[in-house]
């Protein structure tokens, strides 16, 4: 069974995130992995309203496009966030959609079910951030958030697969940067590796 990642796209633009994204899309299905490519800001998904319902049931009350989210968040291999900086954080569409994996949390918190019930180990992750200042610590909101998420979906989090990208502002620039494609393109070269090994030890009949 060929791998699966879901990329989500977290900018409300079709810009340099977009295009970053891409190609690390290319390079995943040039090695064969099935990839579902999900952007918020094209999609009717609510913020939450912290009603709570989700700690009785483990479902989300709204009822919009993140009920079919939460289905590739729980059948990926991989998870890939991309998403450009606003005001040292992500934007508002991509926030909303992690808002609302407090219904997954709920599960595990309050319900005590664990999400994968055959154990399944931690899947992998990859981060890519984008940011047109260069500042020091203007990533560091963002990280913290995906970090939380990733942990909350039980997918790894790893340096070698965080591409932090500075400077790139005006739609294009990413286009013009001297290594950012290269690096995007490396990082789906580096994912499809790491998904290819786990298909290796856990067998054709995962």
């Amino acid at each position: 069974m060929a791998k699966r990642a879901l990329a989500i796209m977290g900018s409300p633009r079709r810009g340099n995130t977009h295009v970053l994204l891409e190609e690390t899309i290319r390079a995943l299905r040039e090695d064969g992995v099935e990839v579902e490519r999900v952007e918020p800001a094209r999609m009717k998904i609510s913020p939450c309203r912290e009603c709570s319902s989700c700690r009785e049931t483990g479902v989300c009350i709204n009822d919009d496009d993140m009920q079919a989210v939460y289905a590739w968040l729980l059948e990926c291999d991989c998870l890939i966030i991309a998403s450009p900086i606003f005001f040292m954080g992500l934007p508002a569409q991509m926030k909303a959609l992690v808002d609302r994996c407090q219904a997954l949390w709920s599960r595990t918190a309050y319900l005590r079910r664990p999400l994968f019930e055959n154990g399944r180990p931690p899947r992998a992750g990859a981060v890519i951030l984008v940011s047109g200042t260069k500042g020091e610590k203007l990533f560091d909101g963002a990280l913290a958030t995906v970090k939380s998420v990733f942990k909350i979906l039980h997918v790894r989090y790893d340096e070698k697969n965080t591409l932090l990208l500075r400077g790139i502002d005006e739609k294009g620039d990413a286009l013009k940067h001297d290594t950012a494609m290269g690096d995007a393109y490396g990082l789906g070269k580096r994912l499809a590796g790491i998904l290819a090994g786990e298909k290796r030890r856990g067998g054709e009949h995962e």
